[in-house]
């Protein structure tokens, strides 16, 4: 066995240790979720280290699942949720939670059902009781259950919970648990490419179906990488292909497979700005320091001074292009969405693709996808407010924090940090100038 240190996602202000076998260790990486039991109950943990085991004067729970085939974040981000835990007062496995995009979290969940028994002692409980008949009771009787959400609040109180488990002794209520599901989840399609068996179009052991949609199939690859297409694609041009597809795969001619697919945050396309010909005096100057310290990969912080359209937003771009040929990652935050929508042009037009976006704009969906474009180096920059400070770069070379003075980069809820700070912090730990 080994011993994994654990930060649970609880109101829980230390790391907690579990058990799991030596002989699947392989699989687990720090930054992976795991379900492990807490008390009565399972919860989502994010694993922070693992070490051998070693005598402990307590028992050590083993840990229920592994959630992750791959981290949620790098290894690198985990001393700086410690300081944020520490500096803020708050429960560790609770920053992790608020820096992940939503709808990750599983947890154990109770539900409650009415028996048959119980339709009918329920109803002479609530006719003998009346108005001190507790308030869920009317809703239980007709739905015959509760759902989780219901449960958790009248599990607050002490009465309603011991009335609730004496029926459940009684046989009038079945109480069950079990783990609630991610809301969050990547989207998927079914995609088709060729077969290594594909053979020419004029073969005459093909149905006049199955020439039209392989012909179609190669016209949609073109130079696709990688080499499939999406069905509901081939759907939309012909309507036949769905069937056609399906004896082309019996045959081994096609595959098909099931694949990952990206939400795109952007919607339309952002307007284009060109490259200027040419560099103020100003923005060659100040340049000239920063690009340097680019190039020394060493933590150093600039301030830059300059009125609305004085060209900042131009040694941005400059510096996000040196710091991308360092082979290391940008991180841009702005104090206000309606300020991302406006650079994230700027950088579309420079980067393209490369170019992530992380605010609450997003939907649930969007931002787990842009978390893991960027969690897998697809994209090298980052652009969004406060909560962008968490994004999970491996290795960033350049943070800016445009518009440094604004009060929006303070949370003002929940975890009480200033994203300024944190840029500074994470930019001395992490090496790169801010």
């Amino acid at each position: 066995m080994i011993h994994l240190e654990v930060a649970v996602a609880a109101p829980v202000t230390e790391t907690l240790t579990y058990s799991f076998p030596a002989a699947d260790s392989s699989q687990l990486q720090p930054g992976m979720r795991l379900l492990v039991p807490l008390g009565r109950r399972q919860v989502t943990g994010y694993l922070l280290a693992i070490r051998p085991a070693d005598e402990a004067p307590f028992q050590i729970k083993p840990v229920t699942d592994v959630l992750d085939s791959k981290p949620l974040f790098p290894a690198g981000m985990i001393p700086i949720f410690r300081w944020i835990a520490s500096y803020y007062r708050y429960p560790l496995g609770e920053v992790i939670k608020i820096a992940l995009p939503g709808g990750l979290t599983q947890q154990s969940e109770r539900h409650i059902s009415l028996t048959e028994a119980g339709k009918e002692a329920l109803a002479h409980f609530h006719a003998a009781n009346g108005a001190d008949s507790p308030a869920w009771l009317a809703e239980l009787t007709a739905r015959g259950g509760l759902s989780p959400a219901q449960v958790r609040l009248i599990w607050r109180s002490r009465k309603w919970r011991k009335l609730l488990e004496t029926w459940h002794n009684e046989g009038y209520v079945t109480i069950t648990e079990a783990v609630s599901a991610t809301r969050t989840k990547a989207k998927t399609e079914i995609c088709v490419g060729l077969g290594q068996k594909a053979p020419p179009l004029a073969d005459t052991r093909l149905k006049a179906s199955e020439k039209k949609a392989m012909a179609l199939l190669l016209e949609l690859l073109g130079n696709r990488f990688p080499p499939v297409v999406p069905v509901k694609e081939l759907n939309h041009a012909y309507s036949g292909a769905g069937r056609a597809i399906k004896s082309l795969g019996e045959k081994g001619l096609v595959f098909c497979r099931e694949q990952q697919i990206f939400r795109d945050p952007f919607g339309e396309e952002p307007p284009f700005f060109p490259e200027p010909p040419h560099l103020s005096t100003d923005q060659e100057k100040v340049l000239a320091q920063l690009l340097p310290a680019i190039g020394r990969k060493s933590f150093t912080t600039f301030l830059l001074h300059g009125v609305t359209s004085s060209g900042k937003t131009e040694i941005y771009l400059q510096a996000a292009r040196r710091t991308l040929a360092e082979n290391r990652s940008v991180l841009v935050l702005v104090p206000e969405i309606a300020l991302a929508s406006q650079l994230e042009a700027h950088f579309f037009s420079r980067f393209g693709k490369t170019l992530a976006l992380l605010h609450s704009g997003l939907s649930q969906g969007e931002r787990f996808d842009q978390w893991h474009q960027i969690m897998e180096g697809r994209a090298k920059i980052v652009i969004g407010a406060r909560s962008a400070i968490f994004a999970p770069l491996t290795d960033p070379g350049l943070i800016i924090v445009d518009e440094e003075h604004d009060s929006a980069y303070k949370q003002e809820d929940t975890l009480r940090y200033q994203a300024r700070d944190l840029a500074v912090l994470r930019g001395k730990l992490q090496q790169c100038p801010v």
